[in-house]
């Protein structure tokens, strides 16, 4: 039997599940970005705006402060209203979120059940919003498309084995948990996609316990969160080209960002733990 003292990889049972059983994605944002601040005006006498107080109808006017040096070396700050609509739980937390302030469209899902469920939502707010403003800025331009991911395990207790969670990859470190129980590792790197450069970050983090002390154990509500950005920068280009159905549409990205996700997640994940989460069934189980 493997000391629980022994945090590295070892061959033993799985010591960590997904949060949801089928699956354990915790969150996922989708991320447009527009190259000025977005017209709230024009949301809050929309059509689309009712049609999301339906469905979103807790609301919110988040603000936004920026601070710049004038001239004279003097800080200058200037806050920006927003729009937030969301649907919350009893506890208050939103398990959808369709936030507009400053130059970012986000929707944020917390309630994930599979990608063509969320993503076909998530789009349908984002090219709503879209083709709201651009009917009255027709030069609106867009310079960021992004998606958010993280997915979480939650620690099962008992013998703490990582090799049930992960393969040996390139993307771990030799024996991660050697040195404490509570560990993290972040990297980047770029992709390509349609010749635009990609930034990815993985941000791999095990957490939980008081925090205070260097913990040698695993405490009982541990849990590894595993987070993979993806964002797109690129020379602001009309937002009405990315609307339309082409292998360049905004739909096409976050698709092609879901595929680099399963890709990064087969080869991080152990033949068991992706099991679990249906990575290697269907699609829809993802």
């Amino acid at each position: 039997m493997t000391d629980k003292n022994n945090l590295e990889f070892s061959g033993c049972r799985m010591g960590f599940e997904p949060i949801h059983g089928v699956h354990a994605v915790e969150t996922v944002v989708f991320t447009v970005r527009q190259d000025r601040p977005i017209n709230i005006g024009i949301l809050q006498q929309s059509q689309a705006r009712k049609a999301w107080e339906m469905e979103l109808p807790a609301k919110q006017i988040p603000q936004l402060m920026e601070a710049e040096m004038g001239p004279s070396g003097a800080v200058q700050k200037t806050v920006m209203s927003g729009l937030e609509f969301a649907h919350v739980r009893q506890n208050g937390s939103p398990a959808w979120l369709l936030r507009f302030l400053g130059t970012d469209i986000v929707v944020e899902c917390t309630r994930y059940t599979d990608w063509d469920k969320v993503s076909n939502r998530a789009l349908r707010y984002i090219r709503e919003a879209l083709t709201t403003l651009t009917t009255v800025d027709t030069d609106l331009k867009l310079s960021v498309i992004a998606i958010n991911l993280v997915d979480r395990f939650r620690y099962t207790g008992g013998d703490v084995n990582y090799r049930s969670l992960f393969k040996e990859c390139s993307f771990l470190a030799d024996g991660p948990g050697r040195r404490s129980s509570l560990w993290h590792q972040h990297s980047g790197w770029f992709e390509s996609w349609n010749g635009r450069p990609v930034l990815n970050q993985l941000n791999i983090d095990v957490q939980g316990g008081a925090g205070d002390s260097v913990v040698t154990t695993l405490p009982d509500d541990a849990s590894v969160r595993i987070q993979h950005l993806q964002e797109m920068r690129f020379v602001p280009q009309a937002a009405s080209n990315f609307l339309q159905d082409s292998t360049d549409s905004i739909e096409a990205a976050f698709s092609a960002y879901h595929a680099q996700n399963l890709r990064l997640m087969s080869d991080l994940l152990s033949l068991d733990a992706a099991e679990k989460i249906g990575l290697h069934r269907s699609r829809e189980a993802r």
